[in-house]
Order: C-alpha cells, then sequence, then structure tokens
C-alpha cells in the first residue's frame, strides 16, 4: 500500500499469569469466574493462521461487544475488513469479512442513528488498484451490510475515522495526497444517509497532515485530531482542529516539542478536551521516562492547553484510545515495552478526573501484544480490544481482554 512509504505512526497504527498456561489454537482462551454478579473475566484470542487484529469498539445494549479489524485469514483479498461481534464471555457470536480481491483495511466503528454501524477504513480493491481509497460501509443493527462507497482522488487516500452527525450526514476523516496544499493533507467529506457524498474540505500545508479521529461535540460543531509536520516546531506534531457542522475551521492548534508527537484519540470532557498518544519530544523536554512515552493532554474548550501527562518507563510506550470512565475518572489503552512479559504487551491505565493515575495493568506473553481499543462495561470493568501474536492460531490474532474495575482477571480479585 503507497500510503505506508510516510512516516505516520498511525498508519501502522499468555505466559503473562504465573498461575497460568499458554494455549494455542483458534479460539484459545483462559476464563476464570468473578466475584460478583456473575460476571466472568478472560481473555480470548479469535483468528486463523494468517494476521487478524481488532482497531475499535463499540458496546451493544444486550452487554454484548460488536469489533472492527482487519483479517487476512478469512475473506476474498490480501486483507479485508472484520467486522465481528461477541457474547459477555468473548465468544464469537458473528463474523463477516468485507473487502474484495486486494488490501481493504477498517480502522474504526461508530452506531449510527438508526442501530447500525459506520466503518471506517481505506481499501485498495473498489477502484483503481494502483491507489488507496477512503473507505466507508453502513451496515444494519444486526451488521449485515448495507452499503459501501469509496471516496476518492486520482492519488493515495486513506479514511480513519466516520461518525453520524446532528444535521443526519455522515462525517468522514482521513487524509489524501493529491497535493492540493502539501504532500499529504487532512480530508473532511461529508456523505448522505445513502453514502453518496455532499461536500469536502482539505485542510494542511506544506508538510504531510493526516487525520485520525473526528468526533461532534456538546455545542453541535466537529472536532478532529490530526497529526501534522506543516506547522508547529516538531517533526510531527498533534494538531486539533474545530469546525463547524460543514467543516468551516472555527479554530486550531498545535501541540509538540522538536521531535515525534502523535497523537491517536480525542475526547471531549465536561470543561475541555484530553488527546492520547505517544511522544520522544515531551519525553526529551519535560524530562519523560526514555523511548516513546503514552502522553495525556488537557485542554479548555478553546483548545488552550491546561496540563500535561507523561506515563511511560525506559522502553517504548504508547496510548492508542481513550474513554471517560463511570467514575469520573478516565483510562487509556495502548501498549508497553517498558513492562509486563514480552517484547510489547497491552497496556490498561486508570486515571482519576484530573488525569493522575492510580493504577495500570499489563497482559501478554513473550512476543507483540497491543492494545487499540477499549470500552467500559456495565459492572465497571473493561474490554480491550487489539492484537496477539503471543497467543492464538496464526501470525498475530484479535485479542479480546476482560477485566473486572480493578484491571484484573485473576479469581483472588475482591469486589471493590
Amino acid at each position: 500500500m503507497k500510503i505506508i512509504k510516510f512516516s505516520f505512526s498511525v498508519l501502522i497504527f499468555l505466559i503473562f499469569f504465573n498461575s497460568c498456561t499458554e494455549q494455542k489454537g483458534e479460539n484459545a482462551y483462559i476464563i476464570i469466574p468473578g466475584n460478583y454478579q456473575g460476571m466472568y473475566y478472560y481473555t480470548r484470542t479469535h483468528g486463523g493462521v494468517e494476521d487478524d487484529e481488532g482497531r475499535s469498539m463499540v458496546t451493544l445494549s444486550d452487554g454484548n461487544v460488536m469489533i472492527v479489524g482487519t483479517t487476512n485469514s478469512i475473506g476474498s483479498g490480501q486483507n479485508d475488513a472484520w467486522l465481528f461481534s461477541a457474547d459477555s464471555t468473548g465468544k464469537q457470536l458473528s463474523t463477516r469479512p468485507i473487502g474484495s480481491s486486494l488490501n481493504d483495511r477498517a480502522y474504526s466503528i461508530s452506531k449510527a442513528y438508526d442501530g447500525g454501524f459506520l466503518i471506517a477504513g481505506t481499501s485498495n480493491s473498489l477502484s483503481s488498484p494502483s491507489n488507496d481509497d477512503m473507505w466507508i460501509i453502513k451496515t444494519y443493527p444486526t451488521g449485515a451490510e448495507e452499503w459501501q462507497t469509496t471516496t476518492s482522488s486520482t492519488k493515495v487516500d486513506s479514511g480513519f475515522s466516520a461518525i453520524q452527525t446532528t444535521d443526519s450526514l455522515i462525517a468522514l476523516l482521513g487524509g489524501t495526497s493529491k497535493n492540493i496544499t502539501g504532500d499529504f493533507d487532512v480530508w473532511f467529506s461529508k456523505l448522505n444517509k445513502l453514502g453518496e457524498k455532499q461536500y469536502d474540505s482539505v485542510y494542511g500545508g506544506s508538510g504531510n497532515d493526516i487525520g485520525t479521529q473526528i468526533i461532534q461535540t456538546s455545542d453541535k460543531n466537529l472536532l478532529f485530531i490530526a497529526t501534522t509536520t506543516s506547522y508547529g516546531q516538531g517533526q510531527e506534531e498533534i494538531w486539533l482542529v474545530k469546525t463547524t457542522l460543514n467543516g468551516t475551521r472555527l479554530w486550531s492548534k498545535t501541540f509538540g516539542r522538536n521531535l515525534k508527537d502523535v497523537p491517536f484519540k480525542v475526547l471531549e470532557t465536561i470543561d475541555g478536551y484530553l488527546i492520547v498518544g505517544y511522544s520522544n519530544s515531551y519525553t526529551v523536554s519535560l524530562g519523560g521516562f526514555g523511548g516513546e512515552d503514552v502522553f495525556l493532554i488537557k485542554t479548555d474548550k478553546t483548545g488552550t492547553r491546561l496540563w500535561d501527562r507523561l506515563f511511560g518507563g525506559s522502553g517504548d510506550d504508547r496510548g492508542y484510545s481513550i474513554i471517560s470512565t463511570s467514575d469520573g475518572g478516565f483510562a487509556i489503552t495502548g501498549s508497553t515495552k517498558s513492562f509486563g512479559s514480552g517484547n510489547e504487551d497491552v497496556w490498561l491505565i486508570k486515571l482519576d478526573a484530573n488525569g493522575i493515575k492510580l493504577w495500570s495493568r499489563t497482559f501478554g506473553g513473550s512476543a507483540s501484544d497491543i492494545g487499540y481499543d477499549l470500552v467500559q462495561m456495565q459492572d465497571g470493568g473493561f474490554t480491550i480490544t487489539g492484537s496477539t501474536t503471543s497467543l492464538g492460531a496464526g501470525k498475530k490474532d484479535l485479542w479480546l481482554i476482560r477485566t473486572d474495575r480493578n484491571g484484573n482477571i485473576t479469581n483472588n480479585d475482591q469486589q471493590p
């Protein structure tokens, strides 16, 4: 895929319990009874003999989860988007590859107003085989495909985030190399409920700029997070942009130092916004821990920075997702090479309302294990999706981890 040539890390996006033994094979799992409400805490893998991963997840009203990712084990192409649902014990309920003969990848899932789902990704199959296109899929509530379409130029285009907005249109965010202002620009597109493009906008400068997530804010405007080399003072910086519903820019802010600062998610809070990602320039300038560190930036409603937090150790540590929690705090998932059992482990960090770490947990084996997204369940526990090469049936498998509200899965945990 052509887009791989760029440096943006966003494009790449158990021997771990002393009392447990590693299990191999498709649907390998360890499941342990919990201590309250009849819940079970588990780690379970899904996949085949090739590479499979979970990238984004939403909860359903019945306590199940719907996950989107990429599979190379099933489907019709080299890689296909993968829509996967699991029940409260992590067992597969449905599995659906979506794609064609070449490379098709999914990066995010969100709920549509009719109960269906919007999936954003990148397709190399659906138009010109020589280029990637920004791709969106709309499903029915059952997960069956309703329609899919690409928003493309004659160059390389990628989609990373899609939401339905209060004007009943669909906002799609990604990047394009059609060289309107720079090498790679943020691309914002608005579609109607049938997937037909209404209008689009491009944001960027003379360098590389790519959007990773878009949200609608409480004032009915839009906010997106991007990585930029056009603005700021670093190799890659964080770019926060507020727009109207039709994409007219209201303001923008950059955050970073002199090296690499890569954002992945933005979250609205009562009094502002939180940005999570990873940085090695903050490590240098703020006396960080070494290598890449997970960063958390808090801003007010105008995008003015209020405070920063760094989490990490001597190795490379990354934050991929952040959520608000029922106790008024926050939780982050990502990966760590500083702590845990292997080369790279899933990292779960629990924070209070001020971004102070309360506790953290690692999950993984001797190889590479990554947490890309998380949700909080009705009992206060967490479900994480990502990938593992330490367990499972293939080179890389989709991994589901279900914890209690303290981030534990062992039967020795006490109810808080």
